[in-house]
């Protein structure tokens, strides 16, 4: 293997990880991806993501087709810009709140969630995340220009 191929596999050297459709059921590999920027979860078996807060240059990151209850926790990912998670089984808004640290967090995406289908969900993610320009697909910027 030539060494500038076994560099570029090195997980401090990738900025880039796909691993969906593996039936993962843990991801604590990704404690030593500590300089990725993008990561693809979907369409495993996941339920956690402790692995997660070491990933602290990640800013999209797509978790969709899993098993969580809950966000996990996104504690000193500063650069996050995309959270996807459509498809699971979070049923709670109490996790939201603690994307407000996330302040360059501008696409949430928990569409197909039991969580969505509370009361005025839109209008309450919308107040705790009011940096949010994409909520579940949908642009919520255009309400906020004058015609």
């Amino acid at each position: 293997m030539s060494s500038k191929l076994s560099s570029s596999l090195n997980p401090l050297n990738m900025k880039v990880l796909n691993l969906s459709h593996n039936n993962l059921v843990n991801a604590d590999i990704l404690e030593n991806f500590t300089n990725l920027e993008f990561l693809n979860l979907s369409h495993n078996k996941l339920k956690t993501l402790l692995a997660l807060v070491h990933c602290t240059k990640l800013k999209e990151v797509y978790f969709g087709h899993n098993k969580f209850i809950q966000l996990p926790n996104f504690f000193g990912l500063d650069k996050i810009t995309l959270i996807s998670a459509p498809n699971n089984l979070i049923t709670s808004l109490e996790n939201i709140a603690n994307l407000t640290l996330n302040k360059k967090l501008q696409i949430l995406d928990l569409s197909d969630n039991p969580v969505t289908n509370k009361q005025n969900y839109t209008t309450l993610v919308k107040n705790i995340l009011p940096q949010l320009l994409i909520i579940d697909n949908s642009d919520i910027v255009k309400e906020y220009f004058l015609y």
